[in-house]
């Protein structure tokens, strides 16, 4: 296989980088939706910001993918996991512009 052809099978990396991306996005919509009530505990909110600590973990599992062997999932792995470290950062200045400082 070229380095420039994207295999459509997927390695054990790529699935770990997605479930890393699915999971931050099951905690982010509980904070939102309270399926599982957090804001009666010590948290209070702080699960938000988790993205920033586990987000880049997934990136580099699916960079490594990436480097091993070029697939879909890895690529689409890297750009969730991207997309959700940033996500803390655009919504304090989302929640900044809606509700004021």
């Amino acid at each position: 296989m070229n380095n420039n052809e994207v295999s459509k099978k997927g390695t054990l990396l790529d699935k770990i980088s997605i479930g890393i991306a699915i999971t931050l996005v099951i905690v982010i919509c509980n904070e939102f939706f309270q399926v599982i009530p957090t804001h009666k505990t010590k948290l209070e909110g702080a699960l938000l910001l988790s993205p920033l600590l586990i987000a880049p973990i997934g990136i580099i599992i699916g960079l490594i993918s990436i480097i091993k062997d070029r697939t879909i999932l890895a690529i689409w792995g890297v750009i969730i996991n991207i997309i959700l470290g940033s996500f803390p950062f655009f919504y304090r200045i989302l929640v900044t512009l809606i509700i004021g400082p």
